[in-house]
């Protein structure tokens, strides 16, 4: 007599297995599109936020420039009147 190659609990094993393993893939393929667009997403709000900061960034340089040379010609004024009010020693 020929031997049984699997049994019913094999078979089912197998079968219960195998749809796993397919309603996994299609899990994957309904999953990932999300995750890869939320992905997406928070990367370009993290580029959003490097300009802003690189564009605040620039801005308060320029306006410490600004505050220097304002110093500077200041400093020149300041010892242009003292030039003008101390006499010169001798």
């Amino acid at each position: 007599m020929a031997e049984k190659l699997w049994t019913r609990a094999e078979i089912a094993v197998g079968v219960v297995v195998g749809m796993l393993s397919v309603a996994s893939n299609v899990g994957v393929f309904f999953i990932l599109p999300y995750r890869v667009e939320a992905n997406e997403k928070h990367t370009e709000k993290i580029q959003n936020e490097l300009r802003d900061v690189q564009k605040q960034r620039n801005e308060d340089k320029e306006f410490l420039v600004r505050m220097d040379e304002r110093a500077q010609n200041m400093q020149k004024q300041l010892d242009r009147i003292e030039r003008a009010i101390v006499p010169p020693r001798e």
